[in-house]
């Protein structure tokens, strides 16, 4: 994977937002740096990830007592907006933090400010 061929990698899964949130050459560096450094030893992570949306996850997300934030968007073609709702509903005390105009990558990087403060605020 390169910074010319990045975007295309992820195939049918990028929205527009999302992709407009990878123009920059830094912005493709650092995802592509970052992207091999996590398939350095493995795509385990990976395929358990992709697992997730067809097993059980071993633990009922009712059993989370702990602050949580659900962070999704209406442009992602990652993890549906139903995804987002249903463990925002199913996670006692979970805050749903929806912004209908980014995707799956564009939520990060333009709300990371606001998303480290609510992670440090729980």
């Amino acid at each position: 994977m390169t910074t010319d061929n990045v975007i295309e990698a992820f195939g049918g899964l990028m929205s527009e937002v999302d992709k407009a949130s990878w123009t920059s050459l830094e912005q493709r560096e650092r995802e592509v740096k970052d992207l091999h450094h996590a398939f350095s030893v493995s795509a385990d992570g990976f395929q358990d990830d992709d697992q997730a949306f067809i097993k059980a996850w071993g633990f009922s997300v009712s059993d989370i007592k702990v602050p949580t934030s659900i962070w999704f968007g209406g442009s992602d073609l990652f993890v549906p907006r139903t995804h987002g709702d249903w463990l925002t509903k199913n996670i006692e005390g979970a805050t749903g933090r929806y912004f209908d105009d980014d995707g799956h990558m564009s939520i990060w990087f333009n709300n990371l400010e606001d998303i480290a403060k609510d992670i440090s605020s729980k």
